[in-house]
């Protein structure tokens, strides 16, 4: 059991058929979904974040594939842009390279890394934020784009491995290592309200068709072929 396509095709690959490897996808918790009207401005508030910024969450490690560089980059390129653009980033602990890295692009002042947090945190940050980056260079499926959407964030990723499959049409996809086309993604996410509600929108609407009642039911139907 596989949780894409793309990961059926991998493995089918290395084994030679695709024989038996059935994909089911994972799904998202319900309390994602929920919102908070004061979570928000309250989160910023915890973090010292602006009320009025422009957050670009990344949530994820900060091993090479995650394309870190390419995520303080987009943010320095909005900010050079005139927005207010903060990053605030979970999960991730920072070599001192990347701290490096992220300090010459003039961040120190308008990041917040939080490290490896519990969910609620987790929640919080999506809830603090305007739009999700992941601009990672392979995922077989990429949960964080999933929780993403289903907490009303416009997505806006690499489509790297299964990416492109969860997200659907909903996400804006960047065929790009460059930071450059993410930053004129989310500078015209920043600017154009009725795209930013309409890409939030259509994330919630495809994050509702992946939950862990339909992963359980597929799961369970696939036991039963094995052993009819």
């Amino acid at each position: 059991i596989v949780f894409t396509e793309y990961v059926k095709r991998e493995l089918a690959e290395w084994l030679g058929d695709d024989k038996n490897i059935y994909v089911i996808p994972h799904g998202v918790d319900d309390i994602f979904f929920h919102e908070d009207p004061t979570a928000k401005l309250e989160s910023r508030d915890r973090w010292s974040i602006p009320h009025d910024a422009f957050v670009v969450l990344h949530v994820g490690s900060g091993i090479e594939r995650k394309n870190l560089p390419t995520v303080f980059a987009t943010v320095r390129g909005l900010r050079r842009d005139g927005l207010d653009a903060w990053l605030l980033q979970a999960g991730a602990t920072l070599t001192k390279d990347q701290i490096k890295t992220a300090n010459s692009l003039g961040l120190d002042e308008h990041s917040v890394f939080l490290g490896q947090v519990e969910e609620k945190v987790l929640r919080s940050a999506y809830k603090a934020s305007d739009v999700f980056c992941f601009p990672s260079q392979y995922e077989g499926f990429g949960l964080p784009v999933l929780e993403a959407m289903a907490s009303g964030l416009p997505v806006v990723s690499s489509g790297a491995g299964g990416l492109s499959e969860v997200q659907g049409d909903a996400g804006v996809i960047v065929r790009s290592n460059d930071s450059e086309p993410y930053r004129a993604e989310l500078h015209r996410i920043a600017s154009d309200s009725a795209h930013r509600t309409q890409k939030a929108r259509q994330g919630v609407e495809r994050a509702h068709q992946f939950t862990w009642s339909r992963a359980a039911r597929s799961t369970a139907d696939v036991y039963r072929k094995m052993l009819a």
